[in-house]
Formats: C-alpha cells, sequence, structure tokens
C-alpha cells in the first residue's frame, strides 16, 4: 500500500480495518535526519507524532504520510515553554525548518523561538527566506 495512503485510509473502507489501525497505531517513522539532543528531542513513532499533533494543533498527524515516507521529521522542544518543530526535505533546500508552533498552535516567545532556531542552525538546518504554504 502506498503510504500516501496512510492517514486517509478511515475514509476508505466502511468500517475501520482493525488490522491495519494496529499496524499504524505505533509504527516507526522513517529514519531522521538529526539525532537531535537534550531540547530537541526527535518523534520517532506514530503514536507520538499522534499525540504531539493533538496536543499542538499543527496538522501534523494530516500529513502523516510525509513523516512515513521521510518527507517530514518533528521534534519536540523540552523546554519551560514546550514547542513543536518541524524539519521538510525538498530536491531544491535539503532539509530546512517547516514550521516551529507552541502548544496549540500558539505562537512561541521570541528568544525561545530564536534559541530553537539557533539550536537547528548549528546542526545544520535553517528556515527557508520565503514562508509558501505547503
Amino acid at each position: 500500500m502506498c503510504a500516501a495512503t496512510v492517514h486517509r485510509l478511515p475514509t476508505l473502507f466502511a468500517e475501520p480495518d482493525p488490522w491495519l489501525e494496529e499496524r499504524v497505531r505505533n509504527a516507526p517513522l522513517f529514519e531522521l535526519p538529526w539525532e537531535g539532543n537534550d531540547e530537541l528531542r526527535p518523534i520517532r513513532t506514530t503514536k507520538v507524532l499522534r499525540d504531539a499533533s493533538d496536543l499542538f494543533k499543527n496538522g501534523m498527524w494530516d500529513r502523516l504520510d510525509w513523516f512515513v515516507d521521510g518527507q517530514e521529521a518533528c521534534y519536540l522542544w523540552t523546554g519551560v515553554v514546550k514547542a513543536a518543530v518541524t524539519l521538510r526535505t525538498d530536491p531544491l533546500y535539503g532539509w530546512s525548518v517547516r514550521e516551529v508552533s507552541g502548544v496549540g498552535g500558539a505562537l512561541l516567545p521570541p528568544a525561545v523561538e530564536d534559541k530553537i532556531l539557533g539550536q537547528l542552525a548549528a546542526a545544520g538546518f535553517r528556515r527557508r527566506a520565503a514562508s509558501f504554504p505547503l
């Protein structure tokens, strides 16, 4: 089955498929572009991705296929102000910062966002110069 259809499966079947749901519930995600550090911890399974998507309200679960096939990766900021960071890859830019969001989709205090972006820059990931909806 194509990875691009994984998050759309409930709409394909009249009744949920328990076998498939069990496989998707806590499956490992694709290899990460970076192992993270003490403050930026990678999400490695679909279960954690689902929980983070619910907490941060940033639509990650709607893009599950991008995480499963290695087009996106997510890291959770463990500081006092929690954040989710999504990296995305493309042939032109390589891996870059797609978004940084706070709990419930809230904007982060500038000092926190600057610290997160600084650590990502040190690891080789930059935010694209222009922001276009993906």
